[in-house]
C-alpha cells in the first residue's frame, strides 16, 4: 500500500450509506497545483475506495463545479 487511508475512506462511505435512506451521488475532485500535486493514482484509489464502500454513483468533478463545496 502507499500509506494512505483508502480502507478508512471505504469504511466512512459504508457508515454514511448505512445512515442514508437513499444512496448519495459521490463527487470526487482534486485541486492539484505545481506546489501541491495530486497524483492520478490517488484519485483512482479514492474512486475505488468509494465504490468498494458501496457507493453506486461516483463521478470525478471539477473542484469549482461540486454540488456541495467543502470548506477546508
Amino acid at each position: 500500500r502507499d500509506g494512505r487511508e483508502w480502507d478508512g475512506l471505504g469504511d466512512a462511505v459504508r457508515r454514511v450509506l448505512a445512515a442514508s435512506a437513499t444512496p448519495p451521488r459521490v463527487e470526487l475532485a482534486a485541486a492539484s497545483t505545481a506546489a501541491r500535486p495530486v497524483r492520478y493514482d490517488d484519485l483512482v484509489h479514492a474512486m475505488d475506495a468509494v465504490i468498494d464502500g458501496g457507493a453506486p454513483d461516483v463521478r470525478v468533478a471539477d473542484p469549482h463545479e461540486l454540488t456541495i463545496r467543502p470548506t477546508l
